[in-house]
């Protein structure tokens, strides 16, 4: 005996849509609305990254590595925003792994700062992506 499929091509919409309405991986973060120490530490981390990798240049990297310190400073003494306390791990990180930086530029660890830009620029990816505000 044969089944009977529905007349139409409504059933071949079904497959795509369950996998489309399902998902994969893990939600994205919420936005956060308002963190302007975070935006301030992203791309202060994303200019130092960028000398050390891109330009290779040690001696830009250590008076960036000055301004960076200030930042990084700023952003733990702001600490996180209530209400987003699941950042506060990879907060946590990234300053640690951001003191780690610094230390390294300052004993001129060329390798190791490499090395430890790419792992802050890592942890960064776990922070949230910031909404700029609307005019």
């Amino acid at each position: 005996m044969r089944t009977r499929r529905p007349k139409g091509i409504h059933w071949i919409a079904i497959l795509p849509a369950a996998i489309l309405l399902a998902g994969c991986g893990e939600p994205a973060p919420p936005p956060v609305k308002s963190w302007p120490e975070l935006q301030a530490f992203r791309d202060a981390a994303y200019n130092l990254e960028v000398t050390l990798t891109q330009d290779k240049n040690f001696r830009a990297a250590k008076k960036e590595a000055e301004s960076f310190t200030k930042v990084v400073d700023d952003f733990e003494q702001a600490g996180v925003p209530s209400g987003f306390s699941t950042y506060q791990p990879a907060a946590t990180q990234a300053l640690e792994l951001s003191r780690k930086l610094i230390d390294a530029i300052s004993n001129a660890s060329y390798t190791k700062a490499q090395q430890l830009v790419q792992q802050l620029s890592m942890e960064m990816g776990k922070l949230p992506q910031l909404v700029p505000p609307v005019e």
